[in-house]
């Protein structure tokens, strides 16, 4: 545990850079990890930043620097604002960046509609394209480093740069549970592949709670589980997507924005609705559609069969009655050609 987590700043303290002499005053802890704490402060321009306190400069140094060639290549990341230690607390080191909106996917998921869920991933797959330009991987890949703004269009924004890794190096902080190695499925190695599968692991996951005891069983059986997970989804071509992500069949971003662009998905809950124990009678509703009625096509008057018959039937009258006075016409102006002729 560092010191940034063992002495954590409180609401109200201030922080003096030693170097650029800037001022921020502590507002609240936004979160903590392994290498150390994120907080929300405030400037002196009345501004809101993220300020990630470290106790080792390297750690801060090497993240301000992906910090900065990150914000070149998209806007999925926080942008750099400032890197410093600190005049008023000793051997606190600390780079200070955007203050990102939103809230992480964890927390909203079971509001999200499939539709939702679809413009979310799509979010992801995006901000890894521009990622992966970089030959870099995201790597730790959980729904709290991805944060949703809902009042953007569930706007994804990604706010930790702690495990992004170079391509083809070893993994140094990762999520098991969206770790392919830690389900059988590949090596523990940066790449755009082991992102995707990071991705198809975590969707999952969020799917469906994994068992308390998983850490206790063997590969073999945490695979069976996890792709009887899958593959039980009520939409077949999303379960059919994250197999093949999750067994590494989708290797770029690119590859997995199309996919997702081909599923047709209903606006429905992606929450398992769990079947009663005992069925009941509902209640009639004004609303809720009886026998011999259906719900129109955005599901919400019902439509009475008999109504849609006549309905039908009156097209069909009209039809027949343009049809007669038509030909009509035609043999009137045949006979007055005749006629005159």
């Amino acid at each position: 545990m560092n010191a940034a987590q063992r002495t954590p700043l409180r609401p109200g303290d201030r922080v003096v850079g030693k170097w650029s002499r800037q001022e921020w005053t502590v507002q609240a802890q936004l979160g903590a990890g392994a290498n150390g704490a994120v907080y929300s402060v405030r400037g002196t321009d009345g501004a809101l930043y993220a300020m990630k306190v470290c106790d080792d400069v390297g750690a801060v140094a090497f993240e301000w620097g992906l910090l900065e060639q990150l914000s070149s290549t998209g806007f999925a990341f926080p942008k750099p604002h400032c890197i410093d230690d600190s005049a008023t607390h000793p051997a606190l080191y600390f780079y200070v960046m955007e203050q990102v909106e939103g809230r992480p996917l964890d927390e909203i998921w079971k509001t999200l509609s499939s539709h939702d869920v679809k413009r979310v991933l799509l979010g992801v797959g995006y901000g890894l394209r521009a990622l992966h330009k970089s030959q870099h991987a995201f790597c730790d890949v959980k729904p709290q480093n991805l944060l949703v703004d809902l009042r953007k269009n569930q706007c994804v924004r990604f706010v930790d740069v702690g495990g992004v890794t170079p391509f083809g190096r070893s993994v140094r902080q990762f999520t098991p549970t969206s770790d392919a190695a830690y389900w059988g499925f590949g090596e523990r190695r940066a790449s755009a592949r082991y992102d995707i599968e990071a991705v198809a692991l975590m969707v999952a996951t969020l799917f469906e709670s994994v068992p308390q005891s998983l850490p206790q069983w063997p590969v073999e059986r945490r695979q069976a589980w996890i792709l009887r997970s899958i593959r039980g989804r009520h939409d077949k071509s999303v379960g059919a997507m994250l197999e093949d992500a999750v067994r590494g069949r989708i290797h770029t971003a690119d590859e997995f924005v199309r996919r997702l662009y081909t599923l047709n998905l209903r606006s429905t809950s992606v929450v398992k609705q769990s079947a009663p124990k005992a069925r009941t009678r509902a209640p009639r509703s004004a609303t809720a559609p009886t026998a011999g009625q259906r719900r129109g096509p955005f599901g919400n008057k019902p439509v009475h069969s008999s109504a849609k018959a006549r309905r039908r039937s009156a097209d069909w009258t009209e039809r027949l009655m343009w049809w007669a006075l038509t030909c009509a016409v035609i043999s009137t102006a045949g006979a007055w050609a005749e006629y005159l002729r």
